[in-house]
């Protein structure tokens, strides 16, 4: 091998290991066209290129193209090679969030998303044919912005690619191998009449109304749904109101929270981009002042791995919590305003006058997010949507909360499990069954949990699911009440009525504000429905719109009966009176309890009173027959 090889197979490499591209040597030469040329890249270095490998090169690799061959304009400034633009985390972007159908952004300002996704259209239409590609946006202005982001581009077409512009206006760019891309200002019938590969929705919850954003996601969908193609969505947050402009696009980053970030099956991720993720630059004041620690998130991969992106939230939000006390902050919320500064620095979806939880508790919940150490299993045994963080020890007392759906509406049905003690998180299953299927589900997790006390939802359906545990599985610690109808003496579980509802919402609500209570909350999916709690039509605590709140439910059940649970030793049974009695032998004969035993349940009944501040059983008796 000569010199001029070698130099030739030593570029390649490089690339390769530079780009984290991949690939190899060896499997870039199978698209080796010996033909050769001369090719500059954006800093004006020219090599030596092979047309067929450097197009397969680009093709596998969109950060190498637009690293390599791409520019950025700042205003008032020559074009800037695109690669000494980029940060880490929007050359993570770039690497990666091309391989998904749908990808949402949830975006601080100033981020640089739609300069990004404008050069990753510009890639896509180039190293791929007959591609059409639509980007609407929330005006004219802003529209004709995002396809000049492309244009300052066309002049700097490599000359391997033999691509030539073919039509350039103040909507639309086509090119020589038939790919199209169109810009459009946001309106009802915006796309209508396309058939598009790629649609980007930049600044999707500023669409002036929520009619509008539906009619351009009618007409979006159809298309997409034809061609297989992909939809981006990029946005500061905008509310979460139902009915507002910015609802729609709640919804969609709301969706993909309770999900995890991640949909596999639909192919769909959502990207968190933070104020701090942006390091300062040279001679633009004033300066966050971080860039040291930010770096060292960046070494410990904080955009692709969970936990340090937690670690780096625990250290940056205290900081923005007491903005008054950095430059770049204080100077961000005094040109924007509060409202702004929390929705577009601090990218909140949460109507501060109507949310029933402030940002300190979403704050305070946020620093415990944690992974489970166990996903999708239990005991060896696959189980779809099931999250653990903690396994039990022995003697250790367990609370189980269940709110029941069809499995085939759209909520869903959620099983929550907390320390008996110390209400901490344990285990989470949230997702779409069967009522016998969940019987089944609880049955087994009750048992992991040391056979924990199990208070199952019996409204309407899921009295199926409290009849198969209690009557075909036999579990031996399920909160049962005594019912009568008719002369008819039946057992059920706990019911949920309106009072029920509200003071168990109440204790939930009391818990998270109290500053003594250790309440730790490691759900992603719970904390999401946390931030969607409002206060509605006549001060009900509500979930906001077609937001869910299963997970509160159950969480709210186990919390609510915790401090009894943690009493008891087996199930205990409450008749019509509120009084308890032992397990009963049919459905028509029910001992009652000795005196001794009497005694302790009425002193341990007193306690429990005093901690949940309720004045006697008469307060509650409502909710316990």
């Amino acid at each position: 091998m000569n010199n001029k090889e070698l130099q030739f197979k030593q570029r390649y490499e490089n690339i390769i290991k530079k780009y984290d591209i991949k690939t190899t040597f060896q499997e870039l030469l199978k698209y080796a066209e010996n033909k050769f040329l001369e090719q500059a890249n954006n800093k004006k270095t020219i090599s030596l290129v092979d047309i067929g490998m450097e197009k397969e090169l680009c093709k596998i690799s969109p950060l190498f193209f637009i690293s390599e061959y791409c520019y950025i304009e700042l205003k008032g400034k020559p074009l800037i090679p695109a690669g000494d633009t980029l940060y880490y985390f929007q050359k993570e972007i770039i690497k990666q969030s091309m391989n998904y159908k749908k990808v949402v952004f949830t975006k601080t300002r100033q981020a640089g998303l739609s300069t990004l996704n404008a050069l990753l259209m510009f890639w896509k239409a180039l190293l791929f044919p007959s591609q059409w590609i639509v980007i609407i946006s929330k005006d004219a202005q802003s529209s004709h912005d995002f396809l000049d982001k492309i244009k300052i581009n066309l002049e700097h077409i490599p000359q391997f690619l033999n691509i030539k512009n073919t039509i350039n206006n103040v909507q639309s760019l086509k090119f020589s191998n038939k790919s199209l891309i169109q810009a459009f200002a946001r309106s009802k019938t915006s796309g209508r009449g396309t058939s598009p590969t790629e649609v980007v929705l930049d600044e999707l919850a500023f669409y002036q109304t929520n009619t509008i954003v539906q009619g351009i996601i009618a007409s979006i969908n159809a298309a997409i749904s034809r061609t297989g193609g992909r939809i981006t969505m990029i946005s500061t947050p905008n509310g979460n109101i139902e009915g507002s402009e910015g609802y729609y696009y709640w919804t969609q980053v709301n969706q993909l929270e309770q999900e995890g970030g991640e949909n596999k099956k639909d192919s769909s991720k959502l990207y968190y981009i933070d104020w701090w993720m942006c390091p300062d630059l040279n001679g633009i004041l004033p300066y966050k002042g971080y860039n040291k620690e930010l770096k060292e998130f960046e070494n410990k991969d904080y955009f692709n791995n969970k936990n340090v992106y937690f670690e780096a939230r625990k250290f940056f939000d205290p900081i923005a919590k007491n903005w008054k006390n950095n430059d770049w902050l204080r100077n961000q919320h005094k040109t924007s305003g509060e409202i702004l500064f929390r929705q577009e620095i601090l990218r909140d979806f949460v109507v501060m006058q109507s949310t029933v939880f402030t940002n300190d508790i979403f704050e305070k919940i946020q620093k415990q997010l944690k992974d489970p150490i166990l996903k999708d299993i239990l005991n060896d045994k696959p189980t779809k949507n099931l999250y653990i963080w903690k396994q039990p020890e022995p003697g250790q007392k367990f609370v189980i909360g269940i709110d029941v759906a069809t499995g085939t509406s759209l909520d869903s049905s959620c099983i929550e499990v907390i320390d008996a003690n110390t209400y901490e998180q344990v285990a989470e299953y949230i997702g779409k069954c069967t009522t016998y299927d969940l019987a089944f589900l609880a049955e087994r997790t009750g048992y992991y949990y040391n056979t924990a006390m199990i208070f199952l939802e019996s409204n309407s359906i899921g009295e199926s699911s409290f009849t198969i545990l209690d009557k075909d599985l036999n579990y031996p610690n399920l909160y049962k009440q005594k019912k009568s109808s008719s002369g008819v003496i039946r057992f059920t579980g706990w019911y949920t009525s309106t009072k029920s509802r509200q003071i168990i919402i109440n204790k939930f609500i009391e818990t998270l504000y109290d500053d003594e209570e250790e309440v730790k909350i490691y759900s992603e999916r719970l904390l999401g429905q946390i931030k969607t709690l409002v206060f509605g039509e006549g001060g009900k605590v509500e979930a906001v719109g077609s937001a869910h709140d299963d997970a509160i439910m159950a969480y709210a059940i186990a919390l609510f009966n915790a401090p009894a649970a943690s009493r008891e030793l087996l199930s205990f049974f409450i008749d019509e009176d509120g009084n308890k009695v032992s397990h009963h032998t049919d459905n028509t004969k029910i001992d009652t309890i000795t005196s001794l035993d009497s005694q302790i349940y009425e002193e341990a009944r007193e306690k429990f009173l005093r901690e949940s501040n309720i004045q006697s059983m008469e307060d509650i008796k409502w909710i316990l027959g």
